[in-house]
């Protein structure tokens, strides 16, 4: 069954799509978006756009930290990377939440080629 979440048209990414595994994602661009936050106050946030999906994901600094780590400090250089987004358990205002992380999508080696006789 899938979960609740899915049935609504968000924007963004959540917790909840990748409940049945990991999302491979190529970034395509990271741009602004105006969102509402919970004080009814709205927030640009960067956002992580990708070539397998319409929907965005919002960027964390725990998020950008990690990207950052992996492709460098300059956003141009991320497109065209390859991510993988899990889902992880977090601690968040003292509960613990479904969140979204990513790390390297490592390619898999090339197939060993076989060998004349």
């Amino acid at each position: 069954m899938p979960h609740y979440m899915k049935s609504f048209d968000g924007r963004f990414l959540g917790a909840w799509d990748a409940e049945g595994g990991d999302l491979v994602l190529t970034i395509q661009r990271l741009g602004i978006e105006a969102l509402d936050r919970r004080n009814g106050q709205t927030e640009n946030c960067p956002v992580l756009f990708f070539g397998e999906t319409k929907k965005g994901l919002v960027l964390n600094k725990t998020n950008a930290k990690c990207i950052a780590s992996m492709f460098g400090d300059d956003t141009d250089g991320w497109t065209g990377k390859t991510i993988r987004v899990y889902r992880a358990q977090v601690e968040m205002a003292g509960s613990q939440v479904w969140a979204l992380r990513v790390r390297l999508e490592v390619a898999a080696p090339p197939a060993a080629k076989k060998g004349r006789k």
